[in-house]
């Protein structure tokens, strides 16, 4: 069986102030997001990119798994010219403009299509609805009876190319609507998170999450120090379960505490002991998997690390190097500084090491 997802991206944000796939989302353009999430999915075998625009040509062709291909003057014309290149037994087509469908939607998508030959991702009404003639309310339907629907919509590859073959000059919301005139169309549970994008305002603190983290292990002599998965020169270190990293382990949490999740007490208990002395970075790798999973992406990290000694200064650009290549993400994103609590409490005394994280993600 073979999988074809195609990407529709001609439009031209009309309804905004200018191109909206090429909005920055976090720390990439809002068409890269969108696509990086279906080449996550190895089920999927070639994505067809419908686009005439060569910025995001440029910003895609990173990866032999995209094919381009020019757009219609409609989005049921643009569809057509992707599937004038398809021969796959699956076809899935998504809006460029919801950034946010999940790998798990997509997979649900492709099973149902499988079973069933379509699958719609559909979400219920939450409002009433009604039929206005110029400034008249004439009907009230009960909203039950209606959906919403989204994308990826999922077809049989040769029924969507029959259904496609004579269009004329018709053109179609979106494809579920065509190939209905022909077919059946089976429908699934979609998502509430998979919005789409279509005016300005639709990008105001768009699914912005915040988390923080907080950790402090106490100093021991004889233990190695490792902040940041650096390990520094001192004659003491941190006394934990795993590696003691207090600072990874703060960012650790804030991500988790973003992502919605559980702290990494939780996740990776000191009862467990595939956990002893494990390197904090290769538990932050797993962190990256969970947010990877719910199709969050890092904006930025800012962490304080709270030490009387040592002086940290010159480690931290390697901490910050070593924390977003563990998070996939640009060292730039990852701020760290250090500071001192004046010679008061614990920390002061140089009985511990503390780090204290707030992130964004999107």
């Amino acid at each position: 069986m073979t999988v074809d997802a195609v990407i529709v991206a001609a439009g031209q944000s009309r309804r905004m102030s200018a191109n909206k796939l090429l909005y920055e989302l976090g720390a990439s353009p809002l068409i890269v997001r969108t696509a990086l999430t279906f080449l996550s999915v190895k089920e999927i075998d070639r994505i067809i990119i419908v686009t005439s625009d060569e910025n995001i040509i440029a910003q895609l062709s990173f990866d032999e798994k995209f094919v381009f291909v020019a757009g219609g003057a409609t989005r049921t014309l643009s569809v057509a010219a992707a599937l004038n290149i398809s021969v796959a037994d699956i076809v899935l087509v998504h809006d460029g403009a919801r950034p946010f469908v999940s790998a798990s939607l997509i997979r649900k998508v492709i099973e149902s299509t499988v079973k069933y030959g379509s699958a719609v991702p559909i979400l219920p009404l939450s409002d009433s609805i009604r039929k206005k003639e110029s400034d008249t309310l004439t009907n009230f339907p009960d909203r039950e009876n209606f959906c919403l629907a989204q994308t990826p919509q999922g077809f049989d590859g040769e029924k969507l190319r029959r259904a496609y073959a004579d269009i004329g000059k018709e053109s179609f919301t979106d494809d579920s609507q065509l190939f209905a005139k022909f077919f059946t169309v089976h429908t699934i549970e979609g998502e509430e998170s998979n919005k789409k994008i279509t005016f300005d305002n639709d990008l105001l603190g768009i699914n912005a999450r915040v988390g923080n983290g907080f950790d402090l292990h106490r100093l021991e002599e004889g233990l190695p120090l490792t902040l940041g998965g650096v390990v520094i020169p001192f004659d003491k270190g941190l006394v934990a379960h795993s590696d003691g990293d207090a600072l990874v382990h703060s960012i650790m949490d804030a991500l988790l505490s973003a992502a919605g999740e559980r702290d990494i007490g939780c996740q990776f208990p000191d009862t467990d002991k595939q956990y002893k002395g494990i390197s904090s970075l290769i538990l932050l790798g797993k962190v990256a998997e969970i947010l990877a999973q719910k199709n969050i992406k890092i904006n930025n990290i800012s962490s304080v690390i709270l030490a009387e000694k040592p002086k940290l200064a010159g480690y931290i650009p390697g901490m910050a190097d070593n924390i977003a290549n563990a998070l996939k993400i640009k060292s730039s994103s990852v701020s760290i500084s250090a500071t001192t609590t004046e010679r008061t409490g614990i920390i002061g005394k140089g009985e511990a090491i503390a780090a204290y994280t707030v992130c964004s993600c999107c």
